[in-house]
């Protein structure tokens, strides 16, 4: 997948940097385009109009960001615009919906629903606008084509158009901010705003770098456009083999492949050695197949087993950690269960070497082990890959098998288990499932090999389809 974000980055730095389209050199200068709005500003200074600026003193090359084209000039933005200031207060009348006496838009900081806040009467700016969110989501710009009222300090630019293509602003605005909530930026102020320097070509390539910008981004929103269906079309199709390949239709059934019996035999000998010779109650089925929760038909060489049946050990993570040490051995949570593996960029708990022995105690994960989340997020699946320590929170839980455990980790998967799981799970503020239930829940089990080349064959797949 192609890193759209990036390559928007990329563009736009292309941009403000003068590279992404070929000067002209018959374009007027961009000094030529700063001294008539310097006349301009002057003239309404002197009506009265508009407040002294000071902002047209001198930028030294020290303050200059970067390397511009010869043709561009560095400005601050106050010295290119006819205002600029923070909204006030909501107005006292205003309506959340728009109806024929409240017609007016009222904007506040944020990028839901454009930053769209309800309607009000009469509006406080007439001129088209660009603002800019100074809390929350810091950074988002939105060009204002129609009369509005700014509120809760959003940063409003009114530039001179005529002069200064007010999308190319907003672009450079997009290039410059760290934008987003929780950036490194509290939030932006009007001061801040009206020094900050901003690179103006001549009008005419301050167009056709917008028209750029345009083109090329049209480009990529079909890019996003056509991978956000490929990807629901792949996962569609990765959920039809899982389905065929848990109901026994994706690869042939061998007669030759030892008998699930054998298998469960097996098992139960090696648990009675490992659990204290505690024995396994074989399943006796009744003839109504539907007592079953999520049942499916399955081959004859296949059975329907308890997890417990198959497993030497289902347990959970500790139900009351330990103090974040902030270095040391992760303590995972349902967060770090993708369908990609084990996420541990995500941990935010460490435990020292002494904490993680003690609670290693409780989980022993091990590569092999498969992972599901139980609380929470219920369903998340990851097989343990890794000769890495670590261990787990209540919200994971730890199952250790005795059969193929990429096999179990797609049974657990499958449209089927999830589905049970789901109807398992209880609890008021966030849902959960208990291990004593988990550990009676069922799966369909092929002999052993069967099992070997489902996961060969869904591997297969996998692979054509990321590829």
């Amino acid at each position: 997948m192609i890193d759209t974000k990036a390559l928007r980055k990329k563009i736009l730095d292309l941009a403000m940097h003068g590279k992404l389209v070929e000067q002209d050199q018959e374009d007027d200068s961009a000094n030529e385009l700063l001294a008539s709005i310097k006349e301009k500003k002057e003239i309404a200074i002197l009506k009265k109009r508009m407040q002294n600026d000071k902002n047209f003193l001198k930028i030294t090359e020290k303050e200059q960001p970067y390397e511009i084209p010869e043709e561009w000039v560095w400005a601050r933005l106050s010295s290119i615009s006819k205002d600029i200031f923070a909204g006030g207060d909501k107005p006292k009348e205003y309506s959340r919906d728009k109806n024929e006496k409240y017609n007016v838009p009222i904007f506040a900081n944020g990028a839901t629903n454009n930053g769209l806040y309800g309607y009000t009467t009469e509006p406080k700016v007439l001129e088209k606008a660009l603002t800019i969110s100074a809390r929350g989501t810091i950074g988002y710009c939105a060009i204002r084509n129609e009369p509005f009222v700014p509120i809760v300090r959003l940063l409003t630019i009114i530039p001179f158009e005529e002069h200064i293509s007010i999308d190319f602003i907003k672009y450079y605005f997009e290039f410059s901010i760290e934008t987003g909530e929780g950036t490194s930026i509290k939030q932006l102020t009007v001061p801040s705003i009206k020094s900050r320097l901003i690179p103006i070509p001549p009008l005419k390539e301050q167009k056709h770098i917008v028209s750029k910008i345009d083109e090329l981004f049209s480009f990529i929103e079909v890019i996003e456009k056509e991978f956000t269906e490929y990807n629901q079309l792949t996962m569609k199709l990765d959920e039809k083999i899982l389905d065929c390949a848990m109901r026994g239709g994706l690869v042939e059934q061998d007669p030759c492949d030892e008998p699930v019996s054998e298998l469960l035999t097996r098992i139960k000998i090696k648990k009675e050695q490992i659990l204290y010779n505690k024995k396994i109650k074989k399943i006796k089925l009744s003839e109504d197949k539907s007592e079953i929760d999520g049942y499916i038909e399955i081959p004859e060489s296949w059975e329907w087993v308890k997890l417990t049946d198959i497993c030497t050990k289902i347990t959970d993570g500790s139900h009351n950690p330990p103090k974040n040490s902030g270095f040391g051995v992760q303590m995972i949570s349902a967060t770090n269960i993708t369908d990609e593996g084990i996420d541990f960029t995500k941990t935010s708990r460490y435990l020292t070497k002494e904490q993680f022995l003690q609670e290693d105690k409780r989980t022993e994960i091990r590569r092999g082990d498969v992972l599901l989340s139980i609380v929470g997020s219920i369903g998340k699946v990851s097989v343990v890959d890794t000769d890495i320590p670590f261990t787990a929170q209540r919200s994971v839980s730890v199952l250790k098998t005795l059969i193929d455990s990429n096999f179990l980790g797609y049974q657990l998967k499958s449209d089927y288990f999830q589905r049970s799981l789901m109807r398992k799970a209880s609890g008021n503020a966030q849902k959960g499932v208990y291990l004593r239930t988990l550990g009676q829940m069922m799966i369909a089990l092929p002999p052993i090999n069967e099992q070997k080349r489902i996961v060969k064959e869904i591997g297969k797949y996998k692979h054509l389809l990321k590829n």
